[in-house]
């Protein structure tokens, strides 16, 4: 977002992404280079890349480009839905493994914190590139919570006293919207 612009000859979103891309241009032939594929400028990163590209989606619609690497046996993690609920599924080589629902994972509070979902998905990829097996990524995100102790600072409920306060760091404009989604939310 543009609330790093102005720094170090960094003046606008493109100047940025290219600041960034120098990750993905980094990784080693042996590596991932791990993208948002629902972010055009990270998308765009995948032309430079390292390694083996992986892409993750929050988007409960996969588009077409993730659907095209999908199909030609590339590495994906996406949300989509398994049965009546929504889930956490890697794509690897042709297979298909969901890893876990979305309800199942403390911290998104039953899907209302969209961050902590796409936090969840880009967690996943960076999990199955190191090659922590899924079993184990499963059991990391079901007993990982937005509490203080786990993550300070980043979406802490606290019901005490007969209120809620809600604690979140929300350093840019960006992270306050999704904060106040959130909690519209919650309430729904």
């Amino acid at each position: 977002t543009a609330d790093h612009l102005g720094l170090g000859g960094v003046n606008t979103l493109e100047d940025l992404a290219a600041v960034k891309s120098v990750v993905a241009e980094s990784v080693t032939s042996s590596g991932v280079s791990i993208l948002n594929a629902d972010d055009a400028s990270t998308r765009a990163m995948a032309r430079y890349a390292g390694g083996r590209v992986c892409f993750y989606s929050a988007s409960a619609i996969k588009s077409a480009l993730l659907k095209e690497h999908i199909i030609g046996g590339g590495l994906a993690i996406a949300r989509e839905a398994v049965g009546d609920k929504s889930h956490i599924v890697l794509y690897d080589d042709g297979k298909r493994t969901p890893v876990i629902a979305i309800d199942d994972i403390p911290a998104t509070y039953s899907g209302a914190a969209k961050f902590n979902i796409e936090n969840a998905i880009s967690a996943t990829a960076i999990a199955h590139a190191l090659g922590i097996q899924t079993g184990i990524i499963h059991a990391a995100l079901s007993t990982f919570s937005s509490s203080f102790e786990q993550n300070p600072g980043r979406f802490n409920i606290y019901d005490e006293h007969g209120f809620r306060v809600i604690m979140d760091y929300a350093h840019n404009p960006a992270a306050l919207r999704a904060f106040f989604d959130t909690i519209h939310d919650m309430r729904s």
